[in-house]
């Protein structure tokens, strides 16, 4: 990789990195939905006990909301464990995806 290919790789990660962030920015200003919200985390008792034995073994037990996704329930225990029903905090792991369009980028440019 030459000099330009890199300052052109460099140059689309900040892109993108902007665009995603721009992009995601106003869901941490927004509320929890009435959409699937309650099923997950607003009305679920299991979710908002936060981070311990009991729920660990009703994720990986339940089929709650038509799905069986254990890793689902223990990234929304651990978000009530640590946040509560901050909706802002619930929605804020949205903004993992920027490191993997950054690396999505890197290896598209890499040939």
């Amino acid at each position: 990789m030459g000099p330009k290919t890199v300052s052109r790789s460099v140059f689309l990660c900040v892109l993108l990195t902007v665009a995603t962030v721009g992009a995601y920015w106003p869901v941490l200003h927004c509320q929890f939905l009435n959409f699937d919200d309650p099923d997950y985390v607003t009305e679920n008792y299991m979710v908002q006990r936060g981070f311990c034995l009991d729920g660990w073994c009703w994720a990986f037990s339940t089929g709650h909301a038509s799905n069986w996704h254990p890793l689902t329930w223990l990234s929304h225990m651990l978000d009530c464990q640590f946040f509560g029903l901050n909706p802002a905090a619930h929605h804020a792991p949205i903004f993992f995806s920027t490191p993997s369009t950054r690396c999505c980028s890197l290896a598209c440019s890499s040939k």
